[in-house]
């Protein structure tokens, strides 16, 4: 079954997932929310005037494992 990756939401009225404002550039981190849906950050900018800034990954299709 095809898949189409979704971005998370972010505004000025959602502020987005709870990401840690110490993270550091390169940074991989995982969350899950409440429904169990599963959402890939990476860190782009170091803590410097503000705090960390963070990018979503969007995965492609997923597979079943085969070894």
């Amino acid at each position: 079954m095809p898949t189409t990756p979704e971005a998370v939401v972010v505004s000025e009225l959602r502020r987005g997932p709870g990401l840690p404002k110490n993270g550091h550039v390169g940074e991989f981190t995982a969350l899950e929310d409440p429904s169990g849906k599963c959402t890939l950050w990476f860190c782009v900018s170091d803590p410097g005037q503000g705090p960390a800034r963070w990018a979503q990954v969007l995965l492609g299709p997923t597979f079943d494992g085969r070894v």
